[in-house]
């Protein structure tokens, strides 16, 4: 592994470390109840978070020196997973919007309520499953586990 690389790993697991934990912050409050009085207004915070979270892992793994980049120079036969996860960033950021904003239009009717929270749940699997990818194209790159579960 090269010094940028080694950086730019270190940098990545630091972000995977607190977008997990706003993964978990987000889990937590689109589970808890929806009659509590604000639960609108803690899920909605809660995405904030998660979506600037996730834009400063995108920001830092897609840079021309971040991690994505690295992995490709070392490694070109994984250019076309890494080209898959920066796919998925983009599908990923564009549903957390879409998500943040079908929570403001649910209002307290118990069937969108449902419908937000079947939707978000489905997306938070969404980003478990692109972590999981992500971890995958680490290890296969240096075979390295990049951690951040917590």
């Amino acid at each position: 592994m090269t010094q940028t690389t080694n950086h730019a790993l270190t940098e990545a697991r630091q972000l995977r470390a607190e977008l997990y934990a706003k993964l978990v912050a987000a889990e937590g409050a689109v589970s808890s109840p929806a009659a509590m009085s604000g639960w609108a207004d803690r899920l909605l915070a809660a995405l904030t978070d998660l979506e600037h979270s996730f834009a400063a892992h995108i920001t830092a793994v897609e840079a021309p020196d971040g991690l994505l980049a690295e992995i490709v120079a070392a490694a070109p036969r994984l250019t076309a997973a890494a080209d898959q996860l920066r796919r998925e960033h983009v599908e990923l950021k564009a549903a957390l919007v879409e998500q943040a904003g079908a929570v403001t239009a649910a209002g307290s009717s118990p069937d969108r309520v449902d419908q937000v929270r079947r939707a978000l749940l489905e997306l938070l699997g969404a980003f478990s499953r692109h972590r999981q990818c992500g971890s995958d194209l680490v290890y296969e790159a240096y075979a390295v586990d990049i951690g951040g579960q917590g």
